[in-house]
């Protein structure tokens, strides 16, 4: 017999997201949780109690002082946060900053999961946007993903508290 979603027990948890820009926003208002962002501004979340929390979802960039805000954050919270790290494919490209951060925070925290997400597409964000009118170089596939599978992926790794993995997020097929 298949379960209503309203039938099992959701345990309630305290997640903080540090960056909540288009996935942050959209995981802040989907997550059935106490769910809160933090900025960048590392003293604002410590009044705040905003570090201590079940779960941390790191959502920001890669740009600016990015390692540094990885580190100080990780610095801040408990030993037993469940950490969640949005990357990027770019990693198989040997983006520096990308793949940097996913070794520090590895190093730092040997149960980091990482989801390495494709382009983010859905709603106002259209695949192919950014890449129209370009000419492509080669018949690589574009991998794309949608930010409803994002938010999904993110609340089953929190449900069933998945740690120290990688996963590849991506729509099942590219476009070329």
């Amino acid at each position: 017999m298949v379960k209503n979603r309203s039938e099992y027990r959701v345990v309630m948890k305290k997640v903080s997201i540090l960056g909540c820009g288009w996935v942050g926003k959209a995981l802040q208002v989907s997550l059935p949780h106490d769910v809160h962002c933090l900025s960048r501004d590392r003293v604002a979340n410590k009044k705040a109690n905003l570090y201590r929390c079940d779960v941390l979802i790191i959502a920001i960039p890669p740009r600016d002082n990015y390692l540094e805000v990885l580190e100080e954050t990780l610095m801040c919270i408990e030993k037993n946060t469940q950490i969640i790290l949005l990357s990027s494919i770019s990693f198989y490209d040997g983006k520096a900053l990308v793949v940097e951060a996913e070794t520090l925070l590895q190093s730092l925290d040997e149960a980091v999961t990482i989801l390495r997400l494709g382009g983010l597409m859905g709603y106002d964000r259209i695949a192919g946007k950014y890449t129209a009118g370009k000419v492509l170089t080669s018949d690589n596939r574009t991998n794309y993903v949608h930010r409803d599978d994002v938010v999904g992926i993110i609340e089953c790794i929190i449900s069933q508290y998945v740690r120290g993995e990688v996963f590849d997020v991506v729509a099942p097929i590219g476009h070329l």
